[in-house]
Parts: structure tokens; C-alpha cells; sequence
């Protein structure tokens, strides 16, 4: 009986402590800041990806960043001179703040 109990409890705590553990690791990939003065800038090719991690979770925050060959309208293939953008969980994307349109260049 004893050892049924211990079993129970040690089941519970360590589900507890994977669900902690899940929970620590989404919150040690974000950066949060006190202020917003700068938002990061990339190049399309570098701006990080869910894999490169410390991306918003697209619930309870988002990543913004400045893609510095990002297209605005009327620019030309490999001639866009910058854009602000989010990262988008769903689709592993950055998408324009301007038009929710996949972030080109």
C-alpha cells in the first residue's frame, strides 16, 4: 500500500515538474523589455525562426523587427529598403505590419 502511494505521488510530481519545465522553457526564450525605444534589425536571410528560439508565442506577445531588405510596395526584386515586421507562430513567417503579407525581398 505504501508503495502504491509513493508511486502516486512521485506519477504526480513529476508531471507537475515536466509541465514546469515546459513552462520555464517558454519563458527563457523571451526577451522582454522595460521600454520600447529599438527593435532589432535582420536582413530577411538572418531574422531568427522558431528553431533560433526567443520568438513571442503570438498569444500573450509577438516579435517585431525591422527587415532591412523587406520590399514596400513598388519596390523591385532585391531593391526593398526596409519594413517592419511580426513574427507569425503559425506559418514560421514574418509578415509586414502594413499589409499581413509574407515579408519579400
Amino acid at each position: 500500500m505504501a508503495n502504491d502511494l509513493t508511486e502516486l505521488v512521485y506519477s504526480e510530481l513529476k508531471q507537475e515538474l515536466n509541465r514546469l519545465k515546459a513552462e520555464v522553457q517558454i519563458n527563457s526564450q523571451v526577451e522582454r523589455a522595460l521600454v520600447s525605444d529599438s527593435i532589432p534589425a535582420y536582413t530577411l536571410a538572418t531574422a531568427p525562426l522558431a528553431a533560433q528560439g526567443g520568438l513571442g508565442n503570438g498569444s500573450s506577445y509577438i516579435s517585431l523587427a525591422w527587415i532591412s531588405n523587406g520590399r514596400r510596395p513598388g519596390e523591385g526584386a532585391g531593391l526593398g529598403t526596409g519594413v517592419l515586421a511580426f513574427y507569425d507562430t503559425l506559418s514560421n513567417t514574418w509578415i509586414r505590419i502594413d499589409t499581413y503579407t509574407a515579408v519579400t525581398v
